[in-house]
């Protein structure tokens, strides 16, 4: 009986690391958005805005395989049954924001919206307070 507790406990522990790897990948994302945007707004060169949209979908990927290891671990080994729901649904979420930072980040690199210099600041300060909260 005390090897299925141990059992339970190492598989449980495994979904958090996994959880864990996930939440980094949104960090990742958020540094990389935050670097895009002084790229965006610091070079006229913008092969590095291409290399940094190239990073920002890599870890876009990374963390979209992670959330489906987390979906399939949550249901194939049915842990945390009383949790799931709200485990999935966190993840989901989590999940937009990374999304989110990838479109914005493809879009200042497809697009190269033209910026007033009077609004440049700003959205410099408002990108890295959103950066910050990712």
């Amino acid at each position: 009986m005390f090897k299925l507790k141990i059992s339970l406990f190492s598989k449980t522990k495994s979904l958090e690391a996994k959880i864990d790897s996930f939440h980094d990948k949104i960090i990742d994302s958020a540094t990389i958005f935050r670097k895009a945007v002084n790229t965006f707004f610091s070079s006229d060169d913008f092969d590095d805005l291409k290399k940094v949209s190239k990073q920002i979908k890599k870890v876009e990927h990374q963390a979209d395989d992670l959330r489906r290891e987390i979906e399939n671990q949550l249901y194939a080994q049915n842990l945390l049954p009383n949790l799931q729901a709200d485990i999935l649904k966190l993840v989901e979420s989590l999940d937009e924001i990374n999304n989110h930072f990838d479109k914005a980040v493809y879009k200042f690199y497809i697009e190269r919206p033209e910026i007033p210099e009077n609004l440049k600041r700003n959205i410099i300060k408002l990108c890295n307070q959103v950066a910050d909260s990712g």
